[in-house]
Parts: structure tokens; C-alpha cells; sequence
């Protein structure tokens, strides 16, 4: 779950390169090709700075035994290096994912994490009343259907293919529906990608709000979800016919070592 939920968030440099051709505004190739290769050269700078400048800089910060001074620093970086992706047109929000790999790299990351923790509840709760404040409470009122209907296929789509992702790299039946019901919610990024969509006429602001509203929604009922999966991947994991229809997806395993042609299958099903 952690790999799929960051790998989706990497997935916003190249998707918000795109925002401008899916909305017609003339950008061809080699505009996207630069800006791709941009972006990358950015990142590629910013994580290679987490090997040698980011260290030097918190062991010189941390030699003045002023944990005021260490605290100003770690905030400084993040916004730094935040506003530095944003100036060469990619997210504030993934500078600062950027910022976070970079910290977690250096060997004060402990006391980084710790001297940081306190503003944590501050942001999240900042983050999700600003995502409030966006959403139009009539709307959902006067369309309450069509977000349920976009929420229930939303979840449908991602509890799937999430359950596929992990049965086919051989995960065990419950422990693939757990991953399905776990990443059954709306990631953060989409609201990025989706105000910048909005932003370039891409999508209409009706298109937005539902949008918008089914988002919130499946994050509501996501910690609910989280807490039945066990209960859920339990059941379903001991279906006779659930087990009949992953039983046939079992790939034969290469010959033990006796050599007796014995094989045995490399998804078997683990109750």
C-alpha cells in the first residue's frame, strides 16, 4: 500500500505536464519533452543535494547546540525547496513530498521528525479545512445521488485494481483485499491536479464540485473501511468459490531441487 501511495504521488509531475495539452493550449511534443526533462533535472538536482549539501548543512546547524536555529532550518528547507519546484512548474505539494524524502535521508531525520511533530495535527487539520472550505455544501445537497453514484464507482474501480495489482505479484487472498480496501480512497494529489484542470478549463466547475464532493466523501469513510477490511478480507478469503477462481490463476513454480518434476504454484492462496 505505502509503494502504490507513493508511487501515485510521483505520478503528479508528468499528469500536471499534461494538464495543458489535454486542454488544447497549443503546447506540442517538444514543449512537454522539455518541460519533462525539466522536471526531472529538478528532481535529480533536489535529491542529490539530500547526499552531500543537506547533511553537511544539518551537521554545521547542529554543531551550534541550538535547537531553535535546527527547528528554523528543517522549516526552511521544506518551503525552500517547495518553492523551488513551483518556480520551474511543478507542485508546491511535491516539493514538499521532495523535502521530506530529502530530511529522511540525513542522519538527524529522528530529531527532525520529533522537533517537527508537534506542527503535524496543526497542518492536517489546516490542510482539511481549506479541502472544506472549497466544497460547495448545496451542491451536494441538491446532487447527493450523482455523488453516490461517483463515489460508489470510485471505490468499485480502486478496491479492484487494487486487489488485481496485488494478486498478481503474489500476494495472498487477504491480504490483497486489505490492499484493495485500503487504497479505496481519493489520494491528496488529486486535488492538485484537479484545481489545475479546472484552472486551464479542462474540466467545469459542476464537474469539479462532484468531483470535489466524492473525494471528501470517500476520505470519510475510508477509516471506516480500514477498520473492517480485516473482518471483510476474512469472509471473502474464505469463500469456496473465491478460492476456486484465484486457484486457477496459480502459475506452475520452477522444479525443486530434487529434480523430480515436482512443481508446485507460485500463488497458492493463503487463508
Amino acid at each position: 500500500m505505502v509503494g502504490i501511495l507513493i508511487f501515485q504521488d510521483l505520478c503528479i509531475v508528468p499528469l500536471m505536464l499534461l494538464i495543458p495539452v489535454l486542454s488544447g493550449d497549443g503546447i506540442d511534443i517538444l514543449d512537454i519533452g522539455a518541460k519533462m526533462g525539466t522536471a526531472v533535472l529538478i528532481i535529480f538536482i533536489v535529491l542529490l543535494s539530500s547526499r552531500w549539501i543537506v547533511p553537511a548543512l544539518l551537521h554545521q546547524v547542529v554543531r551550534t547546540r541550538s535547537r531553535e536555529l535546527f527547528l528554523t532550518t528543517i522549516i526552511l528547507l521544506c518551503l525552500g525547496i517547495a518553492l523551488l519546484t513551483s518556480r520551474f512548474g511543478l507542485s508546491l505539494a511535491l516539493g514538499a513530498f521532495l523535502a521530506g524524502l530529502i530530511i529522511s535521508e540525513s542522519e538527524y531525520a529522528h530529531q527532525a521528525l520529533s522537533d517537527i511533530l508537534p506542527f503535524k495535527d496543526s497542518f492536517m487539520g489546516l490542510f482539511f479545512v481549506s479541502i472544506g472550505m472549497l466544497m460547495n455544501t448545496e451542491f451536494v445537497v441538491y446532487n447527493g445521488i450523482r455523488i453516490a453514484e461517483v463515489v460508489a464507482l470510485i471505490f468499485g474501480l480502486k478496491i479492484i485494481t487494487g486487489i488485481v495489482s496485488a494478486l498478481l505479484i503474489g500476494n495472498a487472498l487477504r491480504t490483497s483485499v486489505m490492499t484493495g480496501l485500503g487504497l479505496a480512497q481519493i489520494g491528496e494529489f488529486s486535488f492538485v491536479l484537479a484545481i489545475a484542470g479546472k484552472a486551464s478549463g479542462l474540466i467545469s466547475e459542476e464537474f469539479y464540485q462532484i468531483f470535489l464532493s466524492s473525494s471528501v466523501v470517500t476520505m470519510i469513510l475510508t477509516p471506516f473501511m480500514i477498520n473492517a477490511a480485516p473482518m471483510i478480507s476474512e469472509w471473502i478469503a474464505a469463500q469456496s468459490f473465491m478460492k476456486k477462481i484465484i486457484g486457477k490463476t496459480n502459475v506452475p513454480a520452477r522444479k525443486g531441487a530434487r529434480g523430480d518434476g515436482t512443481t508446485t504454484s507460485l500463488l497458492s492462496v493463503s487463508v
